[in-house]
C-alpha cells in the first residue's frame, strides 16, 4: 500500500481495509488509496491554510479530509450522496481522532449530501475540492452553480475527473474486454454521467460565474506485474457482476452478450502490461473583479 499521509495515518486507514469485508465501501477505499497518492503534490500546493473553511464534495471514505486534518487546523467539511460511505468515514474518524493523528478533530465532520442541492450556507467555503464526481451528473451545470453558491468571494475551487481518451494500455484490450467496458459506460451514460467529462469541465465551471485559473492533467503510470494484474481482474470482475443486473435491466445486452464477452474475457491470459491513468484538473475562483463585473451589468 502507498503511503497515503503520513505512515501512522496509511496505517490506521490499512488496518481499517483489511478489517471490511468484500464490499463497495472496500472496493471504494482501494481505490480511492491509490488516486491519492497522485494527488498528494495537488493538494499539499491548494495552500490550505488554519483559517480556511473547507469543503470536499465526493468525499468518499475521506481520504482528502484526513490528509488535510493531520496538517492544519482549517475547518473541514467531508460529504457524499452515500450514507454508507459517510458512515465508513466517520468509523475511521474515531479511530484516527482515537491514535490522536489528527490536528483537531473537532474542526472535520462528514455529511450526507447531493452536489446539486448542498446543505450549506451561501458564500460559506473558502476552498472546494470536488473529485470524481461530475462524470456521474446528468446536470452538471446545476452542480457547478452550487459549487459557486456555496463559496465565498475570493474562494479557490478545485475540481478533477476522468476522460477515457486519456485512458492508456499495453497490451491493447481485448475485443471481449471492449464489449464489457462499453456496456459499463452505456449504464452509466444511461444514468445521465458522462465519461468524457473532464475536457468539459472548465465550460461547466466558467458557465457558473467563477473564474478558471489554470488546467492540468494528473497523471498516474505503472507497469504492472503478472500478480497485479490478476488483482486488478479480479477487482474488475467482482465489478461487472454487480453491474449486470442493471446493464440488463436496461437492456443494453442481452444475457447471451454479456456472458459470452465476460467468459471469454475470463479465460485469457494475464500478462504484465503499462497503465496509464489520467484525470483532468481545473482550479478555479470566485474573483472579485468577476462578480463586481456581474453586479454593473445588472445595474
Amino acid at each position: 500500500m502507498p503511503t497515503v499521509i503520513n505512515s501512522q495515518l496509511s496505517a490506521v486507514i490499512d488496518s481499517y481495509l483489511k478489517g471490511l469485508k468484500d464490499s463497495d465501501p472496500k472496493r471504494l477505499l482501494e481505490y480511492s488509496v491509490n488516486l491519492h497518492s497522485a494527488w498528494t503534490d495537488t493538494l499539499n500546493s491548494f495552500g490550505i491554510r488554519d483559517d480556511d473553511i473547507v469543503l470536499d464534495v465526493g468525499t468518499g471514505l475521506g481520504l482528502i479530509p484526513f490528509d488535510i486534518a493531520s496538517k492544519t487546523t482549517a475547518k473541514v467539511v467531508g460529504c457524499d450522496i452515500s450514507t454508507d460511505y459517510i458512515d465508513h468515514a466517520n468509523h475511521i474518524l474515531k479511530k484516527m481522532a482515537g491514535a490522536q493523528l489528527l490536528r483537531d478533530e473537532s474542526r472535520l465532520s462528514f455529511d450526507v449530501a447531493n452536489i446539486t442541492s448542498l446543505p450549506y450556507d451561501s458564500n460559506y467555503f473558502s476552498k472546494v475540492i470536488v473529485r470524481e464526481v461530475f462524470s456521474y451528473l446528468s446536470d452538471p451545470q446545476i452542480a457547478a452553480q452550487e459549487l459557486h453558491r456555496v463559496s465565498k468571494l475570493g474562494a479557490e475551487i478545485l475540481v478533477e475527473d476522468i476522460d477515457d481518451s486519456l485512458y492508456i494500455t499495453y497490451p491493447q484490450p481485448s475485443q471481449a474486454f471492449e464489449t464489457l467496458f462499453n456496456v459499463v459506460k452505456m449504464l452509466q451514460n444511461d444514468k445521465g454521467g458522462d465519461r468524457n467529462v473532464g475536457r468539459k469541465l472548465s465550460t461547466y465551471l466558467s458557465g457558473s460565474g467563477l473564474s478558471i485559473m489554470n488546467i492540468k492533467v494528473i497523471t498516474e503510470s505503472s507497469h504492472l506485474s503478472s500478480d497485479q494484474m490478476w488483482a486488478e481482474k479480479e477487482f474488475i470482475a467482482r465489478q461487472l457482476i454487480a453491474l449486470k443486473p442493471q446493464a440488463l435491466e436496461r437492456e443494453l445486452a442481452s444475457v447471451v452478450e454479456f456472458d459470452t464477452a465476460f467468459n471469454s474475457w475470463l479465460l485469457e491470459d494475464v500478462q504484465p502490461g503499462f497503465r496509464m491513468n489520467a484525470r483532468i484538473l481545473v482550479h478555479a475562483k470566485k474573483s472579485v473583479e468577476r462578480f463586481q463585473g456581474q453586479f454593473l451589468s445588472l445595474n
